[in-house]
């Protein structure tokens, strides 16, 4: 049973070396974006008045729906649009205003939209996207070449997906074989998480017994066959037998640490930083919202043209600030300023202080400026603002590590002993995640492939050897 549901696993990592699960980051989302106009009338002030935003500390976005600049308030129930021209509540977006928007996202190449269909659930390619928060989504097909779909939440306007042809068939022959991503299991998602951690643990005993067995019946004084062999086996069996010594342990790891992605019973609690800390470095308190005073009309006025396409109202060490966003620019601005500033970078000492608010009575074993990534921080490709950071490991049971970022002083990533462990035994044994392989992308993947053919042929010759003693057994 288990040979072919190793040989899609291994042939399907071979896919996810150059194609991943269709996603629609930020950083695509940002890079679509109309830049913001200086028209732009109404103040995060006034959207207190209107009773629009009394959350407090909670973050508000500015961008451009359209030709028009709306303000994107979070709200309990999901995201709520108004006008940044006039103040009004922006209605959610219906089918033919989400084939404009999706139209200006695919080009030249999309004359009209052929389908425009409406979601009330995820269908296969929005499940990291629930419209039980953005409201329905409309999937808007075009009839260009590439075979275009894009995704439009209704109370957003925003593009939360974008898919091609390609990226669709290259998903089923990838990444959905490999993480039993179907539909079907996805929308019951305990059962989909049960089956993917005991089908796993359950390829492990069994890859795990091959192993022993291989390893015993291993002769190194080559005794077998009249001293011409150190296998007891022939033809397709002692293929599988040095395939299975030689790439079985291989096996075993992936195995092991695919189960160990999915976090099973929740041994670790993952490296995303915990709620109260990041609120503790924020320090925004109540987060008086009329602390924005600055306009974000005077702002965008005082860039240069097109070069801010989002902002959003942030706490960063007590203070207010917006966030202006660009292609490859992330700036931090005074929100309570008399006029347009960009805030410097954080210092060691401001960020060092934010992080005893985190763990506060915590002793700090250690606190370094980091201007290039370690072990735990890291990234393939470095982003806009990603460094330098201060990691300030503490002397406290959990082994705590905070990682600060100085371009807006947030608190981006938090480690303890569990997820050191858990970064790898998953990361480092499941994708080869290893310093000075991983950012070298070119030789990573070529590592990869060639560990992963000893398991692709040791899972065909399983096969092979299945398919014929079933024959023999007619």
């Amino acid at each position: 049973f288990f040979a072919p549901v190793f040989l899609i696993w291994f042939a399907s990592g071979v896919v996810l070396l150059f194609h991943q699960m269709p996603a629609f980051s930020e950083e695509e989302e940002l890079a679509m974006a109309q830049p913001l106009t200086a028209r732009i009338a109404v103040t995060p002030a006034q959207l207190v008045d209107a009773g629009y935003w009394t959350e407090g500390p909670a973050d508000l976005t500015l961008r451009m729906l359209g030709t028009h600049p709306v303000y994107e308030v979070e709200g309990a129930t999901g995201p709520m649009l108004v006008s940044a021209d006039s103040g009004a509540v922006v209605p959610p977006v219906d089918a033919a205003a989400a084939a404009a928007l999706a139209r200006a996202h695919v080009g030249a190449a999309a004359r009209r939209a052929t389908t425009v269909e409406t979601l009330d659930r995820p269908d296969q390619w929005t499940f990291s996207v629930p419209p039980s928060r953005l409201g329905p989504l409309h999937r808007v097909a075009f009839g260009d070449p590439d075979g275009t779909e894009v995704y439009v939440a209704a109370r957003s306007g925003r593009v939360v997906m974008r898919t091609t042809r390609a990226s669709r068939t290259w998903a089923w022959l990838g990444a959905i074989p490999h993480w039993w991503y179907v539909r079907a299991l996805r929308a019951h998602p305990l059962v989909w998480a049960s089956l993917v951690v005991y089908g796993a643990l359950a390829g492990l005993l069994t890859a795990l017994g091959g192993l022993v067995v291989g390893v015993s019946r291993f002769d190194r004084a080559g005794r077998y066959f009249a001293g011409q062999s150190r296998s007891p086996y022939r033809d397709w069996l002692r293929w599988h037998h040095w395939l299975g010594l030689s790439g079985g342990a291989l096996a075993c790891t992936w195995v092991l640490s695919g189960m160990l992605s999915m976090s099973p019973w929740d041994w670790s609690p993952g490296n995303g930083p915990d709620p109260a800390a990041v609120e503790a470095v924020r320090d925004a308190g109540t987060g008086d919202p009329r602390a924005f005073r600055l306009s974000p009309g005077e702002v965008v006025a005082a860039q240069p043209a097109g070069s801010v396409k989002r902002i959003r109202t942030t706490w960063a060490l007590g203070q207010p600030f917006y966030r202006l966003e660009g292609p490859g620019r992330s700036t931090l601005m005074g929100a309570d300023a008399q006029r347009p500033s960009a805030h410097p970078p954080f210092t060691s000492d401001e960020l060092h202080r934010a992080a005893l608010r985190a763990l506060p009575g915590m002793p700090v074993a250690e606190s370094t400026w980091l201007t290039r990534f370690d072990a735990y921080y890291y990234s393939a490709g470095a982003g806009a603002g990603d460094l330098p950071v201060l990691r300030v490991r503490f002397d406290d049971p959990e082994g705590t590590t905070l990682y600060l970022r100085a371009i807006d002083g947030a608190l981006v990533q938090q480690e303890t002993r569990v997820t050191r462990l858990e970064r790898w035994l998953y990361h480092g044994l499941h994708s080869l995640d290893l310093p000075g392989l991983y950012q070298r992308q070119a030789l990573w993947r070529t590592v990869v492939l060639l560990l992963l053919v000893p398991g692709l042929l040791l899972s065909a010759s399983s096969i092979v050897i299945a398919w014929r003693r079933l024959r023999g057994m007619r």
